[in-house]
């Protein structure tokens, strides 16, 4: 948008108004000349340390209007951009310069820096964001701009701030354009405040010529025993990913997200969930037109840049597919509508999710949204879906299984229909197995339940919470020989289901890899059973989740998780590989270490050296982008976010190595196999649920089990047979425990868990990662002193040549992060304030001497990875200082 404006730039500071770069006008909402609002306590019951001046103007009158009218005065004409910081959430604002016409403002048109403000943090109107007013031309003379507030009901509005500037300054929370660039010292934390990457071909971290383009030029992804190929090329692929969506995207953003990610390394993308995307099937059993045409476009644009899709179809939670005019069982469908508390009569929004697995009718009814899609054709790409293989994952349904605790209501009564369906069903499954009731009460130890009634062909159910780590829990504690039928009962019914879906999309004409979900079982007596039915995908996948605070999902003041994964080796993320399957390719489709932890500059690394590098996973996808550039502070104060410096920042390093494959697979140094008898024990025999979110890996003493630790050593795998076996390699060799240190079998991984830190010592890649305790680290070809209590250190050789030879190196540094006015209590684990944009970076303090010849130059790079004019003093020696002063977390070494 292109308004023409006429303005003065004056220095009314007692007005409000700021003169805070050469010819940028900043103005305080709150001072406007003259003013028709009404405050209201509620609304006005925000944060106000995050606001510009430490207040807002703000209306809230279901009576009237809100106005606000502002003088300004500017000398120098020109081109400006205009921005206004102000409450967005359901919101009209307009604004008219001298009386003239009045301009809305587009609320949800380029917005910054999005938070809820309230005081009390619920999510209501009470959010604040900058919002991108458009380009206006400014001239001289004396002249007013007005605003109006009418939004819905409340006529609610807010501004607490607008800016307007001819030069690059990007808005961040209440920073201000500066004349001059502020000079930082070794020690000062620096902000991060980036627009959109312009995509320079001289950015250092670019690394989109290791992802070929356009995609699918090798035919469709295939399982190839426990890797991933495409069918024409004889090398196993490793997927670096992501989940994004498309949302409201123009077709230039799109093209836009896709380049950046490519330049990232990002070569696969999770639509989760399509149909949140392309919306529901009507009436006529077709998508809606606009809708699956932006999708369209989407993938298309993703295509075009090398980058594959997977596709989380359906997910209930997030986009409900059974509709009444569905033709559901009409009883059946009222019983489920009566549950969701969100119902209207028309569509079941929440159980379903789970329902569908124990539901031939329901799964029937999915199965359409996999037919019209897959037999969809893409115009962008002139191929149907089926055929295209630029799809590459097909998944069945998102976090979804019978052994969850949201099925728990059919034990309690809350679904009489269909609990009476399952007791019946079970009845059937143990008449089948015992034939008799007095061989069932013989194996069942003469033990009933409440429900049992075997003259009626009916038997009592059990929950998740039933199924306990050693055997059932409450009032089915003993009664192992039920617990283990019961979970086999649910396995057939689960596995029947998907080996059917299976054969449904081959049938329908899709041609890549499957997955069954990425679930896990609500109770760890049911973990391996829980693994046996999504045997029957083509490739293994699960979620994993770690640190945050509280909150919930977003961020808020209160408890802060400061656990660090160096410490536990093989814990947390990483411990979702002891459910790795022999012959089987592995995924980890959602995974993150939360905000506000403040070592989450961990994660990453330690899901691409030890994840897809040591332990040889597939493809792993951070959950989840949600922006076309990198954030402003901890953006929206979600706690699920890819455009961060922590992740998005340490992607072209990490990503480079994993293509390159500079972190070898290790050995398999645990093949645990486990009989028929151990998967349906009614226990867990392996003592390594993760049931209960997080880690809750146990290390247990018994035939069966591996300590979480091995994964530090080498590959941990599990098979199914007739009978169980454990078959483990000498460890010792690798378990320094006087030093307390692990190496991996490949010797370029070591993990020091006494000091809690992980060095990477490949010959090309080299790493520090954690903490260093003020001392001298030697790598096999660099050596630092690090002053920085926590980093996350890489070395990554651009020409790919080995470190102590190459002469292109590239450093990621990155440390802690808060928000501007963020306020921890002394060790983190109490979040005081959270502040606002801009995101703050502890610099990397180090000291830093190769091995080999000495750099020419040490460049600072910009957030795009541009080089910026300075340079960075080489000692004689050819060791350099990296700090604070240059605020950056990227350089560049030549030599």
């Amino acid at each position: 948008m292109s308004i023409r404006l006429h303005l003065l730039l004056g220095a009314l500071l007692s007005a409000g108004l700021a003169n805070c770069h050469a010819d940028s006008i900043w103005v305080e909402g709150e001072a406007a000349r003259s003013k028709q609002v009404t405050h209201h306590g509620w609304y006005d019951g925000v944060k106000k340390d995050v606001l510009s001046g430490g207040e807002w103007l703000s209306h809230f009158d279901p009576n009237r209007q809100g106005l606000a009218t502002y003088e300004l005065t500017v000398k120098t004409s020109g081109r400006y951009k205009f921005w206004v910081r102000a409450n967005h959430v359901k919101s009209s604002l307009a604004y008219r310069l001298d009386n003239g016409p009045w301009q809305q403002i587009e609320m949800d048109r380029d917005q910054r820096g999005a938070m809820n403000i309230a005081s009390d943090n619920k999510p209501d109107l009470r959010f604040i964001a900058w919002v991108n007013v458009g380009t206006v031309e400014l001239t001289d003379g004396l002249h007013h701009i007005e605003f109006r507030m009418d939004s819905g009901p409340q006529n609610h509005g807010a501004i607490d701030c607008f800016c307007l500037t001819n030069d690059s300054w990007v808005p961040s929370g209440t920073q201000k354009p500066s004349a001059e660039p502020q000079v930082a010292g070794p020690s000062d934390w620096f902000p991060v405040v980036l627009d959109n990457d312009p995509l320079a071909p001289e950015s250092v971290i670019d690394i989109s010529r290791l992802i070929e383009a356009p995609a699918g030029e090798h035919g469709f992804l295939v399982a190839d025993a426990e890797h991933l190929r495409f069918a024409q090329s004889k090398n196993p692929s490793k997927f670096w990913a992501i989940n994004a969506s498309p949302n409201e995207l123009s077709q230039e953003q799109m093209e836009h997200a896709a380049r950046w990610y490519r330049k990232h390394g990002i070569n696969l993308v999770r639509q989760h969930t399509l149909i949140d995307a392309v919306g529901l099937l009507q009436h006529d059993g077709e998508f809606d037109a606009e809708r699956l045409d932006h999708y369209d476009r989407w993938f298309a644009a993703l295509k075009e840049q090398g980058i594959y899709s997977t596709w989380s179809v359906i997910y209930p939670h997030h986009g409900p597919f059974l509709q009444k005019h569905d033709g559901y069982d009409p009883a059946l469908f009222a019983e489920l509508d009566r549950a969701d508390k969100q119902h209207d009569g028309t569509r079941q929004a929440i159980v379903v999710n789970d329902f569908i697995n124990l539901d031939r009718e329901l799964q029937d009814i999915a199965l359409r949204y996999f037919e019209r899609l897959l037999n969809h054709k893409n115009p962008y790409t002139g191929l149907m879906y089926k055929d295209d293989p630029t799809l590459a994952v097909l998944e069945f349904q998102n976090e979804s299984n019978v052994f969850f605790h949201t099925l728990n209501g059919l034990r309690s009564g809350e679904y009489p229909l269909f609990g009476g369906k399952l007791r019946r069903g079970f009845y059937e499954f143990v008449k089948a197995k015992y034939r008799t009731q007095a061989e069932v009460a013989r194996a069942w130890g003469n033990r009933w339940d409440r429900d049992d009634k075997w003259d009626a062909g009916e038997l009592g159910l059990m929950a998740a919470y039933h199924w306990g780590s050693d055997g059932p829990l409450h009032e089915f504690a003993g009664q192992d020989r039920r617990a283990g039928d019961y979970i086999e009962f649910l396995t057939k019914q689960q596995r029947d289901y998907y080996l059917r879906r299976e054969q449904e999309v081959r049938r329908i004409g899709f041609k890549a890899v499957t997955v069954t979900t990425a679930w896990k079982s609500g109770g760890p007596a049911a973990s391996m059973a829980n693994l046996v039915a999504d045997v029957a995908g083509n490739m293994i996948d699960r979620h994993n989740y770690y640190g945050g605070g509280a909150g919930g999902h977003v961020i808020t003041e209160g408890q802060v998780e400061t656990r660090t994964h160096l410490a536990e080796p093989g814990h947390g993320l990483l411990g979702l590989g002891l459910f790795q399957i022999d012959n089987k390719p592995f995924s980890v489709s959602e995974w993150s270490m939360l905000p506000p932890s403040p070592y989450k500059a961990e994660a990453a690394p330690l899901y691409a050296f030890y994840g897809v590098g040591l332990q040889g996973w597939d493809a792993v996808y951070h959950f989840a982008c949600n922006s076309t550039r990198m954030g402003d502070g901890w953006p929206s104060l979600r706690k699920y976010v890819t455009e961060t410096p922590h992740y998005i920042g340490q992607f072209p390093a990490l990503a480079f190595a994993i293509y390159n494959g500079h972190i070898r697979e290790g050995d398999v140094v645990a093949a645990r196999t486990l009989g028929k008898a151990d998967v349906f024990a009614g226990k867990d025999v392996l003592g390594q649920s993760l049931s209960a979110g997080g880690w809750d890996a146990k290390e247990l003493a018994g035939r069966l089990t591996t300590s979480p630790a091995t994964l530090a050593i080498g590959r941990v795998t599990i098979d199914f047979a007739r009978k169980s076996h454990t078959a483990t390699s000498d460890l010792a060799q690798y378990h320094d425990e006087p030093e307390k240190t692990l190496t991996s079998t490949t010797k370029e991984l070591v993990w020091r868990y006494g000091e809690k830190r992980i060095e990477v010592r490949s010959k090309q890649t080299q790493a520090i990662i954690g903490f260093c305790g003020d001392k001298a680290i030697q790598l096999p070809s660099v050596r630092t002193e690090i002053k920085t209590p926590f980093v996350s250190l890489i070395f990554t050789p651009l020409d790919n040549e080995p470190l102590v030879d190459s002469r292109h190196i590239l450093i990621t540094a990155l440390a802690r992060d808060k928000q501007t006015g963020t306020e921890f209590n002394e060790d983190w684990s109490r979040l005081i304030k959270v502040g606002g944009p801009p995101l703050l970076l502890e610099p990397v303090e180090a000291h830093v001497l190769l091995a080999g010849s000495v750099p020419s130059s040490v460049r600072p790079l910009d957030g795009y990875g541009v080089p910026t004019d300075e340079s960075i003093p080489i000692a004689p020696d050819g060791s350099f200082i990296i700090d604070g002063r240059y605020k950056t977390y990227y350089y560049e070494i030549k030599r």
